[in-house]
C-alpha cells in the first residue's frame, strides 16, 4: 500500500513535515509513505499555462498522486486558513475536473500549529477543497497544538492520545484504500489522455488497475499511456 504525503509548509524543519515522519513510523509493514516536497516549484495556477503545456513540477506531482493508493496532507494554518501553496497545488492536481488523480482517492488531513487549536481551520478548509475535487476524505482528525512542544527528541508525538488518534486515522485511510474499500464503489467511467502535454478528458475507457504490489485498486488509469496530469 503506497501513500503520498504533502506538507503544506515550505519551512525547513516544518512541524507538519515532522508530523509526516511520524505518520511513516506508525504505518503497518504493508504500507509506506513517500513525501512529495515540490510545492515551492509549482507556479501559480494559470489556465494559459495549462493550455500550452503542464508545468514540470505539476506533472511530477500528478504522477506521484497517480502512483499512490492514498494521500496524507499535513497542513499548518496561516491567518485561520490553509496555506496558499497547498491550495495552489491542489488546484493544479484537480485538473481535468472530475478525472484528476485526486478523483476518488482516499485522503486524510492532519495538521500541527503553534496555537492551541492545531491548525483546525486550515484542516477544515483543506478537507473542503479535497472533497470538492472528488477525493474521499476520511473522518479522522488529528490536530496537534503547540507544535513546538509536541515532539520528543526522537521526533515522536509526546501526547499518547494524539498518537492513538493518528493511528486510528491511518487505519481508516488504509481501510478505504485497500481492495474492497469505498474507493472501488466508484463508477469508473472516465479516463485522461495526454495531448501534447495538455490534460484532456476522454471517453469511458477507465478500468480497475493492479498495483505493482499485486493489490487491486480503483485508480483511474488511461487505456494507453500511464495515467498522469500531464508531461513536460
Amino acid at each position: 500500500m503506497r501513500l503520498v504525503g504533502l506538507a503544506g509548509s515550505l519551512r525547513h524543519g516544518s512541524y507538519n513535515r515532522q508530523l509526516l515522519d511520524v505518520v511513516a513510523s506508525e504505518l503497518p509493514a504493508d504500507a509506506e509513505l513517500t513525501v512529495w516536497n515540490g510545492l515551492a516549484r509549482i507556479p501559480g495556477f494559470n489556465e494559459d499555462l495549462e493550455a500550452i503545456r503542464t508545468p514540470a513540477a505539476v506533472a511530477e506531482l500528478c504522477r506521484a498522486l497517480a502512483d499512490a493508493d492514498g494521500l496524507v496532507v499535513a497542513t499548518p494554518e496561516y491567518n485561520h486558513a490553509m496555506p496558499g501553496v497547498l491550495k495552489n497545488a491542489l488546484d493544479w492536481a484537480s485538473r481535468p475536473p472530475g478525472a484528476s488523480p485526486l478523483a476518488g482517492m482516499p485522503a486524510a488531513v492532519i495538521g500541527a500549529s503553534l496555537s492551541a487549536y492545531g491548525a483546525a481551520w486550515g484542516q477544515q478548509q483543506t478537507r473542503a477543497v479535497l472533497t470538492a475535487i472528488g477525493a474521499r476524505v476520511v473522518d479522522g482528525e488529528v490536530a496537534v497544538p503547540r507544535a513546538n512542544h509536541a515532539f520528543d527528541d526522537q521526533g515522536r508525538l509526546v501526547d499518547a492520545q494524539l498518537r492513538q488518534r493518528l493511528v486510528e486515522t491511518l487505519d481508516e485511510l488504509l481501510a478505504a484504500a485497500r481492495p474492497g474499500g469505498p474507493w472501488l464503489s466508484l463508477s469508473l467511467d472516465r479516463s485522461v489522455v495526454l495531448d501534447g502535454g495538455r490534460m484532456v478528458q476522454a471517453g469511458p475507457s477507465a478500468r480497475v488497475s493492479t498495483s505493482p504490489r499485486g493489490a487491486t485498486t480503483g485508480k483511474l488509469v488511461d487505456a494507453a499511456p500511464a495515467f498522469a496530469c500531464g508531461e513536460s
